[in-house]
């Protein structure tokens, strides 16, 4: 379904800044489908999607960079480790608004298992191992509990095949959250929530 063809929204920002996930790229579909809703709801919207760095100091150090240059009316839409970013970033820096996508509020456990394992980005074909420093940083960026859930959004896959979709219901209880239980880790059926998204007035659910 074209964006055009949803519903009008309400209030949107001036910036819509797109974290995607680990190893993943700002060509990547979540990423295609918030840019075109962008650009077909309003030229004024500004998209912003970063090629994140992976390691997660140096990505967290961008982020926050990028967030401080273009000031406060920013949302922040985070996919994974993206969303990891997102929260840590947006209790920082005080975000309201803060959509997240399968985020991974603990990757601790899941980096342990990939240690020294090279992976392929298929978008770049460039590789990256994960790193013993890569674990240290995770925890030293680990975020706080949401000092106020209700400004995040929640989307989570109840078949994420690579996090436990119960650790982000714990983590961001008093959310707006929606479990789609039939969904994956990729949760290919974010266009039809990209309306619920980008409303402040709606809840996501």
């Amino acid at each position: 379904m074209p964006f055009s063809s949803y519903p009008a929204l309400g209030i949107l920002p001036k910036t819509v800044l797109y974290l995607h996930g680990f190893n993943s790229h700002p060509e990547s579909y979540k990423a295609q489908v918030t840019r075109q809703a962008c650009l077909e709801h309003s030229p004024s919207l500004e998209f912003v999607a970063p090629q994140l760095f992976s390691d997660p100091m140096d990505a967290y150090k961008q982020v926050v960079e990028l967030v401080d240059s273009l000031g406060d009316d920013v949302m922040l839409i985070g996919s994974s480790f993206g969303g990891f970013l997102a929260t840590v970033i947006a209790e920082k820096r005080d975000i309201a608004q803060v959509v997240l996508i399968n985020p991974a509020i603990n990757p601790v456990p899941l980096a342990r298992t990939m240690l020294n394992q090279d992976h392929v980005n298929p978008s770049t074909g460039s590789t990256v191992r994960i790193q013993p420093h890569f674990i240290d940083e995770l925890e030293a960026l680990e975020p706080p509990v949401p000092r106020q859930p209700s400004r995040y959004k929640v989307l989570l896959g109840g078949k994420d095949e690579l996090l436990d979709p119960r650790d982000a219901l714990r983590f961001y209880r008093g959310s707006r959250i929606l479990m789609l239980p039939n969904e994956g880790h990729a949760l290919d059926s974010y266009s039809l929530f990209i309306p619920r998204i980008f409303d402040r007035s709606a809840a996501i659910a």
